[in-house]
């Protein structure tokens, strides 16, 4: 029966251990394009080409805009867009979605990939989230380590 019990046991150690492991494995990778754009993000201004309201999956009212733009990357012409909130402010476009000439916004891209978004319009909470989900993470794998066997050595009265 003791055999059992500590095979058991053993079976729930690993079990935990691999999902701890799996935890802080997700909370290191989901901010990677985060710290990507905040090591290599390079700043730049970008020609607004068009604002159009977009839906997204079963949402009905309209709480995104598609904003897309046009910059120089190193002399080739980029057009990209951004998906943003309804409430992103955009200086000086009119209600029908276009832009008057010359109208920039502030962006930041990854040189030589086709990444880029509006400035500021970052995922820093992926990016906190995550080193607190990973300290967390760790905190407890640590305290499990530690205590594991604790039940093995309590006083027991005789």
């Amino acid at each position: 029966m003791e055999s059992l019990t500590r095979t058991f046991t053993t079976i729930m150690e690993q079990r935990v251990l691999a999902a701890l492991f799996l935890i802080l494995i997700l909370a290191i990778i989901m901010p990677i394009k985060e710290l990507r754009y905040t090591l290599w993000g390079t700043p730049a201004t970008a020609t607004l080409l068009s604002i159009k309201p977009e839906r997204r999956g079963r949402d009905t009212s309209e709480r995104w805009k598609r904003i897309a733009y046009q910059f120089d990357d190193n002399g080739a012409t980029r057009s990209e867009s951004d998906l943003v909130t309804t409430n992103w402010p955009i200086p000086g476009f009119d209600k029908t979605g276009l832009a008057p000439p010359g109208t920039t916004v502030a962006i930041e891209y990854l040189p030589g990939t086709s990444s880029s978004r509006l400035k500021d319009h970052d995922d820093k909470s992926w990016f906190y989230g995550s080193a607190i989900v990973a300290l967390l993470t760790t905190i407890a794998a640590a305290c499990w380590w530690k205590f594991r066997n604790a039940s093995k050595f309590a006083s027991r009265e005789p």
